[in-house]
This record gives C-alpha cells, sequence and structure tokens, in this order.
C-alpha cells in the first residue's frame, strides 16, 4: 500500500527545484517507466520510475552524493541555487526509503563550452501486485502471531457478524483495502468522505460496525477531527487511523481524537492482520 501523498510531495520537490534552477522559457521533461517480474512467491513486483529532468545549471559532479543529506546545499554564489533550508530532498529520500524505493540525481555542468547541461533526479518505488487467487492464496498462508488467530484466520467462517467501515478518499488505497478485509471474511463498506462515513453510522445501529478505518487526508474534514464526534455520538468499537505524514504529529493527534491504533504508510499488510485478527476473531 503507497502513501500518494507522499509520493505527491517527493515529485512536486523534483518539479519545483527544476523550475527554480531552469531558464524561464527552457522545457522540464517528467519521465515515468515501469517493469514488471514474478519473485520467488510468484508475486508479481512492479518497478515505477519516476524522473524530471531539467535543461538547467547542472551540479557538479563532487556535489551530487551529498544532495540527499540534511542540510545540504549548493554553492549559491557558483550555481544561483535559490534559498531555503537544505532539508527538502533529505526528506524525500526519508519518504521514499520508507516504501523500500531509492532516490538518484545524473547531471551535466552547464558551462561556456558546453551549451547543453542539465539534471534529471529521479526515484523508484515497487509494488507487489499479486491477482485475486494469489491474494487469497497469500493471506492463508501468511504467518500470524498467535497460533489459535492464525487457525481461525484460516477458516474465514469463524469471524461472524465482523463489518468494517473503510473511509478514504483514495480509490485505489480504499480498494485494496477492501479486498484485504473481504480476503478475512469481514463485510466491507466504504465511503470517501467524512460526511458519508457519519452518514453510513447514522443510518444503522450505532454498533452496526465493528471497525472504523479512517484515513487522515479526506475531502472536508479530515479524519483527526471526524473520529471525536464519532465517539460523542456514542461509537465504542475499534477506530483504525491512517496517515502517511510521518514528519508530523498525525499518530498523536490520531490517539489524542480517539483512534485506538495508528498505521502510517505505506502499510505493511502483516501488521494490519495480526491487528484485525487480534480484535475481530472471536
Amino acid at each position: 500500500f503507497g502513501d500518494r501523498h507522499g509520493i505527491e510531495h517527493v515529485l512536486l520537490n523534483f518539479i519545483s527545484n527544476a523550475s527554480k534552477f531552469s531558464d524561464k522559457n527552457s522545457t522540464i521533461r517528467i519521465n515515468i517507466s515501469c517493469n514488471s517480474q514474478l519473485d520467488e512467491n510468484h508475486m508479481n513486483i512492479r518497478s515505477i520510475k519516476f524522473s524530471v529532468i531539467d535543461q538547467g545549471i547542472g551540479i557538479p559532479i563532487e556535489h551530487q552524493s551529498k544532495l540527499f543529506s540534511k542540510y545540504m546545499q549548493i554553492d549559491a554564489n557558483k550555481n544561483q541555487a535559490g534559498k531555503g533550508t537544505g532539508v527538502g530532498l533529505a526528506i524525500c529520500k526519508e519518504i521514499i526509503s520508507l516504501h523500500g524505493g531509492t532516490v538518484g540525481c545524473n547531471s551535466k555542468v552547464k558551462s561556456i563550452d558546453n551549451e547543453e547541461g542539465g539534471s534529471e533526479f529521479y526515484f523508484i518505488i515497487h509494488f507487489e501486485l499479486p491477482h485475486e487467487d494469489e491474494m487469497k492464496r497469500y493471506l492463508d498462508t501468511q504467518p500470524i502471531n498467535d497460533r489459535k488467530i492464525n487457525k481461525r484466520l484460516k477458516r474465514r467462517s469463524q469471524i461472524v457478524n465482523s463489518r468494517i467501515l473503510i473511509v478514504d478518499d483514495y480509490n485505489d488505497g480504499r480498494d485494496q483495502l477492501k479486498k484485504l478485509c473481504i480476503g478475512l471474511g469481514f463485510d466491507v463498506t466504504t465511503a470517501d468522505s467524512a460526511d458519508e462515513c457519519i452518514q453510513l453510522i447514522h443510518r444503522f445501529a450505532i454498533h452496526h460496525y465493528n471497525v472504523i478505518i479512517i484515513d487522515n487526508i479526506l475531502r472536508g474534514k479530515n479524519g483527526v477531527n471526524t473520529i471525536p464526534y464519532i465517539r460523542d455520538i456514542g461509537f465504542t468499537g475499534i477506530i483504525i487511523g491512517l496517515t502517511g505524514y510521518v514528519f508530523h504529529d498525525d499518530v498523536h493527534d490520531f490517539k489524542n481524537s480517539g483512534a485506538d491504533v495508528v498505521f502510517t504508510k505505506p502499510l505493511v499488510v502483516h501488521d494490519i492482520i495480526n491487528y484485525l485478527a487480534s480484535v475481530c476473531v472471536e
């Protein structure tokens, strides 16, 4: 499960830097390439490379290896670098590292003798895209911490009357979570906003849902501000918060708002399975 907002942050940072260090009428290109292969577990591993390529001033080779270090800035007098804290690229590296990916740069300095210069900043991330039968086989064979829970998870009929409401405005992420929960035997409902979430809770009995999984970034009211209202109207079930902002106080804010547990993106499937099993299996 990738963090859409984190990936967008990195891409926008690269584009902003390319624009800052390029001439007004020069071209900035964005390339996206993809390849896939099966690993030893027959999981479809897809690698996606995002590249931002400019025709700017370029970066000396002796500085390129330090670009993604904290507080590293190129000499402004020599390279016309803009103002900043020097932590932007370091944060980008951290976000991509959390996805198990890599970042890099290729650059050639523009000079009087060499009119052509510019830089390519890129990052590569990897996703597992199993087919439905592979997903079922994957879920059925993953080790669960408690042997009793593992046995009951394999007998999904043991999960009775367990209903989950997933609230996320990102379609792909919401659909992946839905498939995961259905594969475990849960009855799943989805919503794409805080307003729809509240409407669904009011439509049924207050304890209709056993678990609510809610992302913080939503259209309108966010997840942190929605949870206190859900608690105030009497919901006593499990609330799971999701956040991709690992450099902010979302985890702390979620817990203070009434969430039982918070998972950060990219999500670790094992952790979610183990937690749901521990709170929902009789």
